[in-house]
């Protein structure tokens, strides 16, 4: 191996330590504290899981709900080296594409949209789940069947592109009827009450409802390729347009927004390749003052990679959580609105980054759906590829400068490389990160058994460092194919 060569090496592993905070203390980065991949029911495009939601008890124990294919599976994530299958829920729905969950009290609702066969929407009482026990009621198909979104404010529950079946008064044949909306008061959900249907004549202007986010009276709901509207719901059986927005740089499927409530800010994304999510200030249409607003910036990650933002989730008025499909999840500070900054990344599908740009982004794996809301801070995030992971944020010097060395042996072949890690950390998560010799992170991935295999098939013939990272031990090792 060339003195040149070595000088690189070397210089890449310095770069490395100061990128994971040994040398650099402001930096802080997404540390992955679970892996939890063992649902197998059902597989649509070998994409398993869909979305997630968080759950915690009286008792303080935290939970995760999981969508896949066939079921809704939920698991209790309290501690993260030894993850549970609490319950398993059933609707009757195969082949599920599309679900959303939220939850309100003790209990969550589940709903299902694009499937093999009818959706169904569920209420599921987690009153007893500290039991594992979890019952269910599945709703009339005649309230409503498939929904696409669940949004819930105060003690009402609005469903977004939703749809019920209804008898045909000739026929007698019970037929779909599209519904933009249906609002439900969920203040005892085992008596909930439906306080309005909304068809397609209530909203003449909205061809797709898509999302809605609720603040007071004022209804923002994202209707794709049309734009975001914004509507008062004040008169909820009158519905009064306000402003309709429609006409802004990067327009693609508008998907989902949410308001900064404390700046007016209004933020919302766009489903759509090297689209960047958008922020407006709407404080004139918050304040009743008139119908203006103004755009403040645009941002996203990997935009100009064709790099795109799914969903949102605002911890802070200062830090923003984003689902990013194959690029995993991002965290953005956004106490300046003007300019939004990266604060924390961590990709759950590496598998793309192989490709390049043109290539990278023609499928929707990745992560779909997060929810960072817990009190032990942990971070709940779901791969529809490879599962449910659980993060924590860090500062990167978090990690502190130590002699302390992962025991663990090795073997390499033409097609993979084989880590056999001392019994005394099987259950501990390790990070296992390759980087080509000038620095090119080419393989991450993590492991939380005594064995990883990590296939090498697609790397191409040179020099790698392989950086293995758990708790406060790491080591690294040099490859050659």
């Amino acid at each position: 191996m060339g003195k040149s060569r070595l000088v690189i090496l070397a210089v890449f592993i310095i770069k490395y330590l100061a990128y994971n905070g040994l040398l650099n203390a402001q930096s802080y980065k997404l540390v992955p504290v679970a892996n939890w991949d063992k649902y197998d029911e059902g597989s649509v495009n070998k994409t398993r899981y869909n979305s997630c939601w968080g759950y915690t008890d009286i008792d303080s124990s935290e939970y995760a709900i999981v969508g896949g294919q066939d079921s809704i599976i939920i698991l209790n994530i309290s501690q993260p080296s030894n993850i549970k299958r609490v319950s398993s829920i059933y609707s009757g729905t195969k082949g599920c594409n599309n679900r959303e969950f939220k939850t309100y009290a003790q209990f969550a609702f589940f709903s299902e949209d694009k499937c093999s066969n009818s959706a169904k929407f569920v209420i599921a009482d987690l009153r007893d789940i500290s039991k594992n026990i979890v019952s269910y009621t599945v709703l009339p198909d005649s309230i409503v069947a498939r929904v696409h979104t669940i949004h819930i404010y105060k003690n009402y529950m609005y469903l977004i592109g939703a749809g019920r079946y209804i008898k045909d008064k000739n026929s007698g044949i019970n037929v779909f009827e599209q519904l933009p909306l249906v609002i439900i008061d969920i203040a005892n959900p085992l008596k909930y009450k439906v306080v309005q249907v909304y068809t397609q004549a209530n909203f003449a202007n909205i061809e797709e409802a898509h999302d809605i986010f609720m603040y007071k009276s004022f209804a923002f709901i994202s209707c794709g390729p049309d734009g975001l509207y914004i509507y008062d719901l004040k008169l909820t059986s009158s519905p009064k347009l306000i402003q309709h927005i429609d006409i802004y740089p990067d327009l693609g499927y508008n998907h989902s927004s949410f308001v900064d409530t404390i700046g007016g800010y209004l933020y919302f994304t766009e489903e759509t390749e090297g689209k960047r999510i958008k922020c407006y200030d709407i404080n004139n249409i918050l304040k009743g003052i008139n119908t203006d607003y103004s755009l403040v910036s645009l941002f996203g990650f990997r935009p100009e990679n064709a790099g795109l933002t799914h969903n949102m989730f605002p911890i802070t008025d200062s830090l923003l959580y984003t689902s990013n499909y194959l690029d995993g999840v991002v965290l953005w500070n956004i106490k300046n609105p003007e300019q939004p900054k990266l604060f924390a990344n961590y990709d759950t599908y590496p598998e793309n980054d192989q490709f390049p740009n043109d290539d990278r982004y023609k499928n929707f794996n990745g992560v779909w759906n997060m929810y960072p809301y817990f009190n032990s801070n942990n971070v709940l995030a779901v791969d529809m590829t490879h599962g449910v992971f659980l993060f924590q944020l860090q500062k990167t010097n978090s990690i502190p400068i130590s002699t302390k060395k992962l025991n663990f042996t090795y073997t390499q072949t033409e097609a993979e490389l084989l880590l056999n890690f001392d019994q005394k950390i099987t259950l501990q998560v390790k990070n296992i990160s390759i980087y080509t010799a000038d620095g090119k992170l080419v393989i991450q991935t993590i492991c939380n058994e005594n064995q990883a295999k990590v296939p090498l098939i697609n790397l191409k013939s040179g020099v790698f460092i392989v950086i293995i990272q758990s708790g406060t031990k790491s080591s690294h090792l040099k490859i050659i194919r």
